[in-house]
C-alpha cells in the first residue's frame, strides 16, 4: 500500500497541528542558483579534467556549450534538432518551446536565441541532433547528477550553474550593454531599464560574448 501523504497524516492524526516539512518540497536539490561563479582558474582546471572524464561525450558537450553560453544543463540537454542551427550565417541554438517542452522555466525572456562562440560551436557540431540520450523525462537528472560528481571533485561548491554566474560577471566585466546581457542569459529586466522593440541581432549577441570570452583571459 502507498504511504499516506505527509499533509493527510496530519489532518487525520493530528488535526490541528501544521506540518513542519509542507514547505520542503521548495528547496531546489543542491540550491544550484545560489551556486558562485567559476574562477579562471576553475575553468581551466573543468576544461584539463574533462580530457580524461569518463563522463559520456554528450555530457562533456553540454558543459563546453554551458560555460561559453551559460545556458543551464536541463536547457541544454533538452535542446532537440530544430533548436540547433549551425548552417545558419551565425550558428546558434534556441532556448524554448519544443517537442520535450512546454517552455523552459518561467517563459518569457527564458526564451532566447544564444550565438554559439569558441569551444560550444565545435561542442555541438558533434551533436546536430540535441543530446538524444537525454531526451526522456529524467534525462535532466541524469545529466545533472552526472555532473554534480564531476564538479564534486575538479571544483568543489561549484556546479554548471556556476558558468552562468559567471558568464554574467564577464558580461558586466567587459562592459557589456544592460539589455544585451539580458538576452542572452534569459534575465527580465525591471522597472525603467525594461528595453522595447524586438530581440537583439545575433551580431551583437555573438561580439558581446566572443567580448566577454577575451576579457576572462585578462582574468588568469
Amino acid at each position: 500500500m502507498a504511504e499516506d501523504h505527509p499533509d493527510e497524516v496530519f489532518r487525520v492524526d493530528h488535526p490541528g497541528t501544521h506540518n513542519p516539512f509542507k514547505d520542503l518540497k521548495n528547496i531546489k536539490e543542491d540550491d544550484a542558483e545560489k551556486r558562485p561563479p567559476f574562477t579562471e582558474a576553475e575553468v581551466k582546471a573543468v576544461n584539463a579534467a574533462l580530457e580524461t572524464s569518463g563522463m559520456s561525450d554528450e555530457a562533456k558537450a553540454v558543459i563546453r556549450i554551458g560555460a561559453c553560453t551559460g545556458a543551464g544543463a536541463k536547457e541544454l540537454a533538452w535542446l532537440t534538432a530544430s533548436d540547433i542551427h549551425l548552417d545558419a550565417p551565425i550558428p546558434y541554438i534556441s532556448i524554448g518551446k519544443n517537442a520535450l517542452r512546454k517552455k523552459v522555466k518561467t517563459g518569457g525572456d527564458r526564451h532566447r536565441n544564444i550565438p554559439l562562440v569558441g569551444d560550444a560551436l565545435e561542442a555541438m557540431k558533434a551533436f546536430p541532433e540535441g543530446f538524444t540520450r537525454f531526451h526522456h523525462p529524467r534525462g535532466p537528472r541524469q545529466i545533472n547528477r552526472a555532473m554534480s560528481e564531476f564538479f564534486r571533485r575538479v571544483a568543489p561548491g561549484k556546479g554548471h550553474y556556476s558558468f552562468r554566474h559567471r558568464l554574467d560577471d564577464l558580461l558586466k566585466n567587459s562592459k557589456c550593454d544592460l539589455g544585451v546581457k539580458a538576452s542572452i542569459s534569459g534575465h527580465k529586466l525591471k522597472g525603467h531599464v525594461g528595453y522595447y522593440g524586438t530581440e537583439y541581432d545575433l551580431q551583437v549577441k555573438k561580439e558581446a560574448l566572443e567580448k566577454a570570452l577575451e576579457y576572462a583571459k585578462t582574468r588568469d
